[in-house]
């Protein structure tokens, strides 16, 4: 059986969707969370010098590094089961997860002034955030779910997104009213509704 340690900060961020699928399939995973200070003494041991990291051991005890967010969410997809069945169930998971970062690299303002943020952070919200959203809404959700009648990474990735989007306006799935079940379908999943109430307390 493979043994798991998840490196990221302490934020949901980039690796909440990791967590997530552990806890959906019941894998046991290091949930390991560096602070500023210690990524810095820890960075140049990393590939890339970036985080999310996650390391996967095998019953033979070799040893395996995945770097990048994206390629970690559909790795512990296909192993779980949550990438869909078959080649073109799977790309829609991954369009559709792509789509849900894209939307939300418009909230990356480099700007540390927290006060000078706010203008541009309200017009990435207004325009292109809510924009993308809004182009998901109708994305064929007859089943239940973006790709089947079980939750995939790309319902994950929508609720994940969602749930830092609220934190900057707790309104901004009102006018995607689909959408918006959606998510709260997935925050109430056993599994991740267990894990969100017992996670570690973070602004995002």
């Amino acid at each position: 059986m493979s043994s798991y340690k998840l490196y990221y900060f302490n934020s949901r961020g980039r690796a909440e969707i990791a967590r997530w699928l552990f806890k959906l399939s019941g894998k046991e995973f290091e949930d390991i969370r560096y602070t500023q200070e210690e990524w810095l003494t820890k960075k140049a041991d990393f590939p890339f010098r970036q985080l999310p990291v996650l390391e996967v051991t095998d019953d033979k005890g070799k040893t395996t590094i995945i770097p990048q967010s994206g390629a970690i969410t559909r790795y512990l997809g296909r192993e779980f089961g949550f990438c869909g069945k078959g080649s073109l169930e799977m790309a829609r998971a991954e369009f559709l997860s792509e789509h849900m970062m894209d939307t939300v690299m418009a909230l990356f303002i480099n700007e540390e002034d927290e006060e000078k943020k706010k203008v541009p952070v309200r017009q990435a919200l207004e325009g292109p955030v809510s924009e993308g959203l809004k182009l998901l809404e109708d994305y064929g959700l007859d089943c239940g779910y973006f790709v089947s009648e079980k939750v995939s990474t790309a319902d994950l990735s929508l609720a994940c997104v969602a749930d830092i989007l609220e934190t900057l306006d707790k309104n901004i799935l009102d006018n995607t009213p689909k959408l918006k079940v959606l998510v709260a379908k997935v925050m109430n999943i056993p599994e991740i509704k267990g894990w969100i109430a017992i996670r570690p307390k973070t602004q995002r």
